[in-house]
């Protein structure tokens, strides 16, 4: 089984996210709410980086067009 390398950034970028909202709320220190945020777009990018790429319709419609052609 493969892992997808970009799930797993997207894994640890919510781990730190959620290490950062502890360490905010234990100093008040506005750098961890900075990184929190920080962790949340690498996280969302991440994660649609790692989602599978969909086929384009054209393809699909110039597949079914030489199919119905032979």
């Amino acid at each position: 089984m493969r892992v997808n390398p970009y799930y797993v950034l997207a894994v640890l970028m919510v781990l730190f996210m959620a290490l950062s909202i502890v360490l905010y709320d234990l100093t008040y220190d506005v750098r961890y709410l900075v990184f929190f945020y920080i962790y949340l777009v690498v996280a969302v990018l991440s994660f649609t980086l790692g989602l599978p790429a969909r086929r384009s319709v054209r393809r699909v419609v110039s597949r079914r067009e030489e199919r119905s052609r032979k």
